[in-house]
């Protein structure tokens, strides 16, 4: 059986719901049987799942180590991501996986895809929708010009080469009707506690076209090499 924890800290739940704008009594899981899988607990999965916890979704939480610091209610499963028969297991009843993994820099080539065809699997199998976390490197440089959804993937590094097969990859799979996939793209997240960098700007892929999400603001983007 899948093995993990459940429940965590309750001063760190409380300082990061208190960061949040929200109370812990207020963030409580409802009775919701809608399974939403998030694989990674880094900053974009821990800010996921405060967003899930407080519209009361069921939230099981992924990582190799099977703990972290999670509000009350929220499962927490320890395994290895890159074993498709662990995201099928961990992935059953999902009705939404979310991808929020990403391996040490010098480690992308090697972990990175594999990592992604495992989860991917799991959510096939499961019938679930994807959402997968990504960032703009596979755009390459632009001269200074905004980057917009029509570049092409354009990338001269080794980390830009990645992810652009990594998402030609999630577009296949998405095209042949394997899953159905939405790539989420939030530049320049640093960590879970809702500051303007986490909650203002992010990017919703839908097909081959983004969507531009903020509040009160429009942003336009350029490309910074890493």
């Amino acid at each position: 059986g899948l093995r993990g924890d459940h429940g965590g800290s309750d001063v760190v739940d409380a300082a990061r719901l208190e960061a949040c704008g929200r109370s812990k009594e207020e963030s409580q899981v409802t009775d919701n049987n809608e399974l939403h899988v998030v694989f990674g607990t880094g900053p974009v999965g821990m800010a996921v799942m405060d967003e899930l916890v407080s519209r009361g979704k069921r939230v099981r939480m992924v990582n190799r180590g099977g703990r972290a610091n999670v509000p009350e209610g929220v499962e927490v499963v320890g395994g290895d991501a890159t074993d498709p028969a662990f995201t099928r297991e961990v992935s059953v009843e999902a009705s939404t996986s979310y991808n929020a993994l990403n391996p040490p820099y010098n480690k992308w080539p090697k972990l990175f895809p594999p990592l992604q065809a495992s989860v991917l699997e799991g959510a096939a199998a499961a019938g679930a929708k994807l959402v997968t976390m990504e960032n703009l490197y596979m755009y390459g440089p632009t001269g200074g010009q905004p980057l917009t959804e029509d570049l092409p993937h354009a990338a001269n590094t080794r980390k830009g080469d990645v992810r652009a097969r990594m998402t030609e990859e999630l577009f296949a799979a998405h095209e042949s009707g394997k899953v159905r996939a939405r790539i989420r793209s939030a530049h320049g997240l640093r960590h879970h506690r809702c500051s303007p960098s986490a909650s203002l700007v992010s990017f919703v892929r839908v097909g081959r076209r983004y969507q531009a999400l903020a509040r009160g603001a429009l942003f336009r983007l350029r490309y910074r090499p890493a």
